[in-house]
């Protein structure tokens, strides 16, 4: 007897094929319950990984034993007469109802699918994919709130490691394809890297997030062939709403993109309005080798030095390919102003003409618009940065520019609106320390520090940890006239962010603010020589600290030298009509240390009109001792608390600070301060 023929009489092919159905069928059935029970993915990976193990068990099983009437036995021990006939017709049946199960769920799967939308006709544009659509919850669809959805970083499969820039690259661009969708949320990519920091389940992470759908995905690219996987899932249920792979040239990516995004919206019922499909369908590029430079160039920081100037070098490439290239240009720009704080003064006017380019190519690029306004930023220009800021957000109301408007605003008297709009980024990066910090920022200028202190603490009850938030309660301490414990804080926080300039700075200016520095005066010296007109806050810039310094240690006339250098630069900024309102307060400050009363109080008032209110700092600012018993001066004082007094009123009465009193009661369970307040209070 030949072997083949050996083998069907053991029924090996016979087992063999129903294992493959039922192992099918079993995949199904996990593959639903696992995902409706927020099992990780590891678990239902692990199951197939199982049964593709059991297959070759089960071949060799059915070889080595066979069923008979009295039970298992060897099948070296059965007659060749009788063998395989006594379980081959069970196994038959077997069979022939699992291929009729598959039948009837493949029948189902085509009669019951949805309907495609006519959104761009995504179906009919995925030609290779094969979406499986589902239900959607009725919370999911709120026509008010519209989704909140987080893209989780795509895997690189790639073969060539150095391909994972383009995993990263797809991650961020069809993120940015689906925030183009104004029913769409979509949470921050820190977020979301946040969150996956933590290990959790999908489940676990959505609810970190506060998402109704999770896109999760993989990246493989091959020579000039890509293959992207994409799996749409609802964070409540865990369910598959839509899942697709696409196998494409690299010259087609755009179209993956573009295909993804549109397929995702109708999934979640979101509306597109013409505008909104026109800018998903339009590519960034026609160039491909101009897009993968744009790649690269995102995976070099823009705050050291050397990473900053290689991400220009690529972007200047790219735009050389392609002048039509918009994101590449406000890229560019973008880091041109990151040189500018860097250091390099020139990057300025560079900053200016990429942004400008970025806009003529296309006018309804918020980037673009960020770009444009970061640039007036560094120049100090401010409605000019404000209107950018706006025109961005304008255009994406959930784009990041959200928090430098919101700081930019609170620095310039409108506080009520900035927290309207941090709020608003805290929602689509609840986790992120950073923007948790501008909101605290806000309600420092709102002067609201009950609300200010149970943010710092829910911060601190969640785990979130910055440089940023330890020194604004330290500052918040200062204001309180508990030097000692804000002392104490800074100086550990120097231990704790070792290597963090930007604390190092801040927190040696609150201790000049204090009169308590000898520990950082060398810091402070060396500071005013590498950065001497970085803005610090309310302090002053490192020239003029140092210049403090000096005068309380009688050296009058080195200081006077430092503090009148300040001085020439500030004039000209004033008379230039740009300047960002500490620079006038610093500029008051140094009249009152050198004696000077009517100029300090022209400053101070200038501080006032530009939309700087920090009353309670002034109260107790040791640079402006000589003026504290001056009717004039408590007069400013009364002024500020009076404009900080409306502001917080506004807040009150248009509810804005809601969300954020809820996530502190949810939090800390600690109720939101009560009643607005008064006008002069």
């Amino acid at each position: 007897m030949s072997f083949f023929a050996e083998l069907r009489r053991r029924n090996v092919f016979r087992v063999g094929a129903a294992y493959v159905v039922v192992a099918w069928l079993l995949i199904q059935v996990a593959d639903i319950l696992l995902g409706n029970f927020g099992a990780p993915d590891w678990v239902f990976k692990s199951f197939v990984a199982l049964l593709a193990l059991g297959f070759p068990l089960a071949l060799f099983l059915s070889w080595a034993y066979e069923m008979t009437p009295e039970g298992v036995k060897r099948a070296a021990d059965v007659s060749a007469e009788t063998s395989g006939s006594q379980a081959a017709k069970p196994i038959d049946w077997l069979i022939l109802a699992g291929i009729a199960v598959v039948i009837v769920v493949m029948v189902a799967d085509r009669v019951w699918a949805p309907a495609t939308t006519e959104q761009g006709d995504a179906a009919g544009a995925m030609s290779d994919a094969t979406p499986r659509p589902g239900p959607v919850p009725p919370a999911q669809r709120a026509a008010e709130e519209g989704v909140f959805i987080a893209v989780l970083p795509f895997d690189n499969y790639s073969p060539d490691p150095a391909d994972a820039y383009f995993a990263s690259g797809m991650t961020e661009e069809i993120t940015s394809q689906l925030s183009r969708v104004s029913a769409l949320h979509v949470i921050s990519r820190t977020a979301v890297s946040r969150a996956l920091e933590s290990r959790l389940s999908l489940a676990e992470i959505a609810a970190t997030l506060g998402v109704g759908a999770v896109l999760e995905g993989s990246v493989r690219k091959s020579g000039d062939m890509v293959r992207i996987t994409t799996q749409l899932v609802d964070a409540t249920s865990g369910q598959h709403l839509w899942s697709t792979d696409f196998d494409r040239e690299l010259a087609d990516v755009f179209g993956i993109q573009r295909d993804v995004a549109l397929a995702i919206a109708a999934a979640l019922q979101a509306e597109l309005s013409p505008g909104e499909q026109a800018r998903i369908e339009t590519p960034p590029t026609d160039n491909v080798a101009a897009y993968q430079l744009y790649l690269r160039s995102r995976e070099f920081s823009s705050v050291g030095i050397a990473t900053n100037r290689t991400g220009i070098e690529l972007l200047r490439q790219a735009v050389a390919m392609d002048p039509g290239f918009s994101d590449a240009w406000a890229r560019l720009s973008w880091r041109y102003t990151w040189a500018a704080r860097l250091g390099d003064l020139d990057a300025v006017e560079e900053a200016f003409t990429t942004a400008r380019r970025a806009l003529d190519v296309d006018p309804e690029s918020p980037f673009a618009h960020f770009a444009l306004g970061s640039a007036y930023s560094v120049s100090e220009e401010i409605e000019e940065n404000i209107a950018s800021f706006e025109q961005a957000i304008a255009l994406d109301p959930d784009h990041f520019t959200l928090t430098d408007l919101s700081y930019n605003n609170a620095l310039t008297g409108r506080s009520a609106v900035a927290l309207a709009q941090i709020t608003r980024a805290v929602r689509l990066s609840r986790n992120v320390p950073n923007t948790r910090w501008h909101a605290a920022n806000v309600l420092m200028r709102l002067g609201d520090e009950q609300r200010l202190e149970n943010w710092l603490d829910l911060a601190a009850a969640e785990g979130l940890e910055l440089g940023r938030l330890d020194m604004e309660r330290a500052w918040l301490l200062a204001r309180q006239g508990r030097s000692g414990e804000a002392l104490e804080l800074l100086r550990a926080g120097r231990e704790r962010w070792d290597g963090n300039e930007e604390f190092e700075r801040l927190s040696a200016a609150i201790q000049v603010f204090l009169g308590d520095y000898q520990d950082v005066r060398s810091f402070i010296e060396r500071q005013a020589e590498i950065a001497p007109a970085a803005r610090l806050y309310v302090f002053g810039a490192p020239r003029s600290l140092f210049a403090q310094v000096l005068l309380d240690e009688g050296e009058v006339a080195r200081a006077t030298a430092l503090f009148e250098e300040t001085l020439r630069i500030h004039e000209e900024m004033f008379d230039e009509g740009r300047g960002w309102p500490d620079r006038w307060l610093q500029s008051a400050a140094i009249h009152a240390l050198l004696g000077r009363p009517e100029e300090s109080l022209q400053w101070l008032q200038r501080t006032f009109d530009a939309g700087l209110y920090v009353p309670a700092a002034l109260a107790v600012d040791r640079r402006f001792a000589t003026l504290h018993d001056d009717a004039r001066f408590q007069e400013i004082i009364t002024r500020m608390d009076d404009a900080q007094a409306d502001q917080r009123a506004r807040v009150e009465a248009e509810g804005i600070a809601t969300e954020m009193d809820a996530m502190i009661a949810a939090g800390l369970g600690r109720a939101a301060p009560a009643g607005p307040v008064e006008s002069g209070q």
